[in-house]
């Protein structure tokens, strides 16, 4: 991948972010759309540069973030729970779409608490708190610093405690 293009990509992540960042205190998501469209294109770029004439474009994007990825192994993997997905979706949505459902009412939920669930929820998954932390961010991530050494950031809202769940 030519060094020219690699800044480019390292200069526009920058700037989306942000801009991003203007279009979320905003509520308008005008404010960063040009900028996520040129950061597209040039992840494209990217991705014709560094693939192998065998390789799908997409695999060489997952790459990224998950070495050794594919879109084959990735469609293995959710293929194989489909139907369990499917009948759960059924039964979510049985009474009407399910939009109109609640299942946290609105309320002061403090970060502390969340935290916990935060931690409690990591623990379940079996995520080891001595190779790692958890901190908040404005938009959630994960990240593997070094080897061993996991960042996983959450955003927590104090009106809705579903936010740090799911981004946990």
């Amino acid at each position: 991948v030519p060094k020219v293009l690699i800044e480019a990509i390292a200069k526009q992540k920058s700037v989306t972010a942000a801009k991003w960042l203007d279009a979320r205190e905003q509520n308008n998501f005008q404010v960063v759309q040009s900028e996520l469209k040129t950061l597209f294109h040039l992840t494209l770029d990217y991705a014709h540069a560094a693939r192998n004439e065998q390789e799908n474009l997409y695999d060489v994007l997952i790459d990224l973030y998950e070495p050794d990825g594919q879109s084959e192994k990735i469609h293995e993997c959710f293929s194989a729970i489909r139907p369990e997905l499917s009948t759960l979706l059924g039964e979510v949505t049985a009474n009407g779409s399910g939009k109109d459902k609640v299942f946290f009412q609105s309320g002061d939920f403090p970060k502390i608490g969340q935290r916990e669930i935060s931690e409690y929820l990591l623990a379940v998954m079996g995520f080891d708190a001595s190779c790692g932390r958890i901190d908040e961010t404005v938009h959630p991530f994960c990240n593997e610093v070094g080897d061993g050494d996991i960042r996983i950031t959450v955003r927590y809202d104090t009106t809705d405690v579903r936010e740090g769940m799911l981004t946990t």
